[in-house]
Formats: C-alpha cells, structure tokens, sequence
C-alpha cells in the first residue's frame, strides 16, 4: 500500500526542516552578539565627600566618550 502525501503536508515538512535547520545558526549569531556588548559602569562616587570626587566624575566621562560602550549605568 503507498502513502501519498498532499501538498500542504509537504510544504509543512519542509518548511519544518528548514526551520530546523536555521535555528542553531540564529542562536549562535545572537550570543555573538551579546558577546559583544559593552557597560559603562560607575558607582559610589561620593563626590560630596571626596576631594578628588570630580576629577573621578570627569575620569569616566572622558572614558566612556573613547570606548563608546552600549550602556552606562
């Protein structure tokens, strides 16, 4: 006995393996980049308290304007 398949079962199959097929290619362009992705981060200042407070302040500033990171928090 032969097993006929219709065309939409076809389209489905193939559309399914293709999908299949993409799938670990996406993944790895996604963490590449998230590999790549960049944080400014500076935190307990005290500028009110530190006497070189600003130039800390200007230190990153100027820091950050070089790398130019995604972020800055």
């Amino acid at each position: 006995m032969k097993k006929e398949f219709s065309r939409r079962a076809f389209l489905q199959t193939t559309s399914l393996a293709c999908f299949t097929l993409a799938v670990p290619k996406l993944a790895s362009a996604a963490l590449q980049k998230a590999n790549d992705f960049t944080i400014g981060l500076i935190a307990d200042l005290h500028h009110d308290i530190m006497h070189d407070g600003f130039e800390r302040l200007q230190a990153f500033v100027t820091e950050m304007k070089k790398t130019s990171p995604d972020a800055i928090r």
